[in-house]
Parts: C-alpha cells; structure tokens; sequence
C-alpha cells in the first residue's frame, strides 16, 4: 500500500469516527473433549434437532449442509468450554446456522444466516422496545391487512382467516435490522391459541413468517451496504474523475436514503459523506489548477510547512460546486516524504493540509492543519 493511501485510510477513519469496536487478542483455545463430557456426533446430532426444533421445513437444508463442530474455550464470556456447531452450505445463498452448547450439551445459543443469535429462553419479543408509528410507517390497519395477505398464500389460512383475530405491535429490538429500523409484529390467533406470526418492515415490506411455536429465520430488511459496492479513493482521482464520481453517486445515494428514511449513522458512512459535496470542473474564468497550486503552497508555509520540502508533498485537487454561485478549490497537501532531521522540522513535514479557495477570487477562505487531531471540513481525500 503506497504511503498516502495509507495515509488516506487513517484519514478516512478519523473522520468516520467509527463507533465499532476492536478485539486485540483472539482468545479462542480449542481443546479436546474429555470423556465425561458431551462428544462430536452427539454435539452434532443435538445441534441439528435444536435447529429443526426452532426453524420451519430445514430438515432438507441441513442434510445438505456439512456440520463442524469445534469445542473448547470459544466464548469469552464463559469460563468454561462449550460445542459451537456450524451447518454451512457453500452452495447456499443463505449461510450458516450456528448451535452452542455447554460441554454437558444443554442449549446456550441458536441462530439462523445472518441474524442475532437467540438465548435458550429467547423469542420473538425478547429485549425489544415498543414505538408509536411515524410519518415513515403504515399504520396499525395497514399492517394488518398486508399481513393478511402474505399469510393467505399460506394455503392453510385462506378459509378460515375470518376465525383469525389479529394483535400487531410496532417495536424496536436489536434482533430486528440491527435495531436501525422498526417492525410490525403481527400475531394470528385462533381463539385463545397462537397459530401464525408475521414480520413486516415498518412500511409494509414482508420479511418472515412463522408458525407460533417457531422463530423467525429472516429478521432484517437491509439490502447490500453501499460501503460493500461504493467504489472510491480520491486521493488518486483527478478533478475530471471526481466530477464523474458526483454524477454518477449523488442521484443514487439520494434515491437510498429516500428510500430508507431510518438509514443509521449516514453521518459515519463513506458513501453518505462522499456525496455531500457535488464535484465539477473548473469553467471559463476560473482560477486555473497550476494557480490554486501555488496560493495553496503559499498558504501552508504560512502555517509551518517547510518551503524547501514543498515539492515532496502529493496534493489530491478537488473543484467543489455544491454552491455554483461559488465554486472553491479545494486542495489536500500531504505530508513531505522524506525527513530533514531536525524533530521540530520533521514534525510540522508530518501535518497534512486542506486549503480551501475560491476559485473566481483567489482567496483562500479556509485552511486546516492536520496534526494528528481533528478533522477536515468535508470529505476531500
């Protein structure tokens, strides 16, 4: 990795402020069981009847899963060691589903692709969070007749769904995307007893469906991650690729939120901040990229860089038009590559810059010193 793109990636995160955070050591230690404790086909053969026990019409995908089971200290938060059995299916668009069991084989955990893990205890409505529907939602009526509808294609409830009574409730839960987006949770009922459960996104959208006494399989409407697909390093693009970058991002991103108006942390998100800004090229009577260059040199020997080592120091140019009426330059100077040998010298080599002009003036309406602190005023590098 060259050194400004690693620079960059530094850059990228501290701007980003990720709220996620990192394990330093891996702690896992496999160990073999001993005699008295639960062995590996019985560990297997447990974890594929938990996994029927709680999921509808699987037995076909586990047959054609292969099972690994591992077993030793596989859980930090346990002091003990436990069986953690996958069933994955490489040929599958699906996933895994994940079993843990204590070395006794009593049931800690089971999950479906994808989803959060359900405790021995849990269901449907553990840990969640009831709400009131927004401007965002359908309402209570609406959900409940969307519900209706997926469930008649479910033969069995097409004649009798008028001997249905229906409960919906509209909540929050860490099981359900992520806690991001709310649900509507509908509950089919033949008199007193719970027949059939739906999952609806909170605009109506289907997710999942199951009989009472199983769980959801699916419980999250999100779609592939931008960050998965958005393509971009801009310290290697030009003022022209840029331009293209806005043109091609900013009316799809715009369409996303749009469409996902509970979109969480876009304020931490690459592809949100890339397209805050419109990128253009400079027009007839504008400042010319070689004069931006040298207000900008100008500009950050002002604030400490050295002027000797100028020409060491890469710049990513960026020609910002989100306000047409007044276009600016915007120039990301780097650090100087190589190193003088005086430690105050050395120091200030090491500061990044972002110099802001206005490129009908020439004025330089914004500088900032990158020192290791702080962040940039937009997303530029």
């Amino acid at each position: 990795m060259k050194k400004k793109q690693l620079l960059c990636l530094v850059l990228a995160l501290l701007f980003l402020v990720p709220l996620t955070g990192v394990s330093l050591a891996d702690q896992t230690v496999y160990e073999k069981p001993a005699s008295d404790d639960m062995q590996e086909k019985a560990a297997i053969e447990q974890a594929k009847a938990t996994i029927c026990e709680h999921f509808s019409d699987i037995q076909a995908i586990l047959d054609a899963s292969t099972a690994e089971a591992s077993f030793g200290y596989l859980d930090t938060e346990r002091k003990a060691p436990i069986w953690l059995v996958e069933f994955r299916n490489p040929d599958a668009y699906y996933g895994s589903y994940f079993v843990s069991l204590s070395r006794k084989g009593e049931l800690i955990s089971y999950s479906a692709p994808y989803s959060i893990p359900y405790g021995s205890d849990d269901n449907e409505l553990t840990g969640v969070t009831y709400a009131t529907p927004g401007v965002y939602d359908i309402s209570e009526q609406e959900a409940i007749r969307q519900a209706k509808s997926g469930l008649t294609e479910i033969g069995d409830y097409e004649t009798r769904m008028d001997r249905l009574t229906v409960k919906a409730y509209f909540l929050y839960g860490e099981r359900y995307n992520n806690g991001d987006e709310p649900v509507w949770l509908i509950y089919f009922y033949q008199g007193d007893v719970l027949q059939q459960k739906t999952l609806l996104a909170y605009d109506g959208t289907y997710i999942d469906t199951a009989p009472a006494e199983k769980q959801f399989e699916r419980t999250s409407n999100n779609e592939e991650s931008f960050d998965e697909k958005f393509a971009y390093q801009f310290s290697d693009m030009s003022v022209e690729e840029k331009a293209e970058f806005s043109r091609k991002w900013i009316p799809i991103v715009e369409a996303y939120i749009e469409k996902h108006p509970y979109f969480p942390d876009r304020n931490v998100r690459i592809f949100y901040q890339a397209t805050r800004q419109v990128f253009g090229i400079p027009e007839e009577g504008d400042l010319s990229q070689d004069k931006a260059t040298a207000i900008a040199k100008e500009a950050i020997v002002a604030l400490g860089a050295n002027p000797l080592t100028l020409e060491q120091r890469e710049i990513g140019y960026s020609f910002d038009i989100t306000d047409p009426a007044q276009p600016l330059w915007v120039l990301v100077v780097y650090n100087a590559a190589e190193k003088t040998g005086n430690a105050e010298t050395d120091n200030a080599e090491s500061h990044v810059y972002e110099v802001k002009i206005n490129a009908k003036t020439g004025e330089v309406t914004k500088t900032i010193v990158y020192n290791g602190e702080g962040s940039f005023d937009g997303y530029y590098f």
